[in-house]
Formats: structure tokens, sequence, C-alpha cells
């Protein structure tokens, strides 16, 4: 079992999701605490953004995506740094602007 810890500003990208995909990544939250490794794939450098260390879930019929993050595998953390739209790498730009 994992434990997630949520960014600070992740608060804002939830409050702009609809109702019906803010229940979706909640589901997803879970299945990502019982099996991290399962649910995510990994993430590396896109287009100039360094996110090799990062790995991705789709959710919402892919479009989508959850941008975490191992902060420590002994104690099982997961840091889940973005939530968004992968359209015009809008959740990859957020992500890539928290962590570097």
């Amino acid at each position: 079992m994992y434990k997630l810890d949520f960014h600070e500003n992740l608060n804002k990208d939830l409050d702009k999701l609809p109702e019906d995909v803010y229940d979706e990544v909640y589901f997803m939250f879970k299945k990502l605490e019982k099996n991290y490794f399962k649910y995510s794939k990994p993430l590396y450098n896109m287009q100039g953004r360094n996110l090799q260390d990062c790995r991705k879930t789709y959710f919402y019929n892919a479009e989508y995506r959850i941008v975490s993050k191992i902060e420590n595998n002994t104690i099982k953390i997961v840091s889940i740094i973005a939530v968004g739209k992968r359209e015009g790498f809008e959740v990859y730009n957020m992500a890539n602007d928290r962590i570097n």
C-alpha cells in the first residue's frame, strides 16, 4: 500500500475538473494507493520538459492524466504532482513547472 502526498497546488487542479471527472480521479487515487506501478506508466523528457522521474496515469477515457512521482520507495510515498488534460500538454507543463 502506498501513501499519497499531494502537491500544494493540486487543489487548484481538482477545482477545475468537472464533477464526473473529479469522481473518476478520486477513484484512480484509490487504485494508485493499492498498486502504484500497475496503474502508472513512466514518463520521459517531453519536448524540453524534464519529467523522466515521473509517471503518468490515464483516466476519463485517456483524456486526463495524473502525473506522480515516487518520493520514497522504501516507505512507499507517492507525490501527486498535477492532474489535468493531456490536450496541449497542459498537465505536463504544470508538472514541469512544479518540480523544476
